[in-house]
């Protein structure tokens, strides 16, 4: 039985690139979309956003093919150790001086039946954002006539080799493998590729990177609860709806936590309605009923009565959190039979006495 032979993924020699590849598997869980769009045979140009210093080692493990990347020749002046990089990992070195001189080295290496991959910004984003594509890789392809595959990863801005927080390397690093998505996108053909056609298609394989997020797959009022459990003294609302108050984390924990207790004793149903204006109060409801293990409705009191009675029976709301002095603004509000006061339930759930062990 005839056996596959391995798949290499660089032009690095195998003792560094094995032990490159299983470091990359350590720090990064990286999952691939789209690599059958990735041509199997023939020269090929990748195009893909640029957001931290591994964008490399990541493109390197998702893609299906040996890659070649581009790299400015500063740093092969500036060091020997790049000097030795650039070398091993058959990076072509290119300058703003002598442009020309790297566009033609790239086109020898396409037209060889090689994948390159270059990153069009131009350097590496500060704000983890897709810049202003840089004009030059269409004429490449053209030149060598090749297609020019569009790839999008996200995951990496807010690593140590991101420039989040506006600084590289020193920052706190991520003690778990930071997942990954990578997505290939339709090839481009060379007679047809431009800089508003790539940027469009980079953005679109974004967002469709973006929603492979697994914090977007997350409970939201966990995640709130999670992000307010970790700064507990961080100021996160300054209330004006009566004076200007400012509300700590730990504070919406605890008053969160005792009137959730109140509601999961008090309200059998599984949707709770809520019309309270934006601020603390309306903040510690949504965050309560959720921690009762029920869906919180938030009603527009400036809504048209019939589309709010259609609300309420579509959801089934029969308990309603709002304050009392709301109702006699809104006196045509379809109010329920059971309609509580925020400031009321908070006192029977404890007041100040249940929040104290939070703070």
């Amino acid at each position: 039985m005839e056996t596959q032979p391995r798949i290499r993924r660089s032009y690095l020699p195998l003792w560094i690139e094995m032990p490159l590849a299983l470091l990359g598997r350590m720090l990064y869980r990286v999952r691939v979309r789209g690599a059958d769009n990735v041509p199997t045979q023939g020269g090929m140009l990748f195009i893909s956003n640029h957001i931290s210093y591994m964008d490399m080692l990541v493109i390197m493990l998702a893609s299906p093919r040996r890659i070649r990347f581009v790299g400015y020749d500063k740093f092969v002046r500036s060091h020997m150790f790049f000097h030795w990089l650039f070398r091993i990992t058959g990076t072509i070195p290119i300058s703003p001086e002598h442009t020309l001189e790297g566009m033609r080295s790239i086109i020898r290496v396409l037209k060889a039946g090689e994948v390159i991959c270059l990153f069009p910004e131009g350097g590496i984003s500060r704000t983890g954002q897709l810049l202003e594509l840089r004009a030059g890789f269409e004429v490449i392809a053209r030149r060598a006539g090749v297609p020019v595959v569009p790839v999008s990863h996200d995951g990496l801005w807010g690593s140590v080799f991101s420039f989040a927080g506006n600084k590289y390397l020193w920052k706190s690093p991520r003690l778990m493998p930071t997942p990954v998505f990578v997505v290939f996108g339709k090839p481009i053909p060379p007679e047809v590729v431009d800089v508003p056609l790539a940027r469009k298609a980079l953005l679109d394989l974004g967002c469709e990177a973006f929603h492979e997020r697994p914090v977007l797959k997350r409970n939201l009022a966990r995640e709130a609860i999670r992000a307010l459990a970790k700064r507990p003294h961080r100021v996160c609302i300054v209330d004006r709806t009566a004076e200007r108050r400012e509300v700590r984390a730990a504070q919406l924990l605890g008053a969160a936590a005792a009137l959730a207790k109140r509601i999961r004793a008090t309200i059998p149903d599984r949707r709770v309605g809520v019309v309270l204006p934006p601020g603390a109060g309306a903040t510690i409801a949504n965050l309560a009923i959720c921690c009762a293990g029920k869906i919180p409705v938030n009603l527009n009191f400036t809504a048209g009565r019939a589309a709010l009675e259609s609300s309420l029976r579509i959801g089934e709301v029969r308990t309603i959190i709002t304050a009392d002095l709301l109702k006699p603004r809104f006196p045509t509000f379809p109010w329920t039979e059971d309609t509580r006061d925020f400031r009321t339930e908070m006192a029977a759930a404890g007041g100040k006495k249940a929040i104290l062990p939070w703070l």
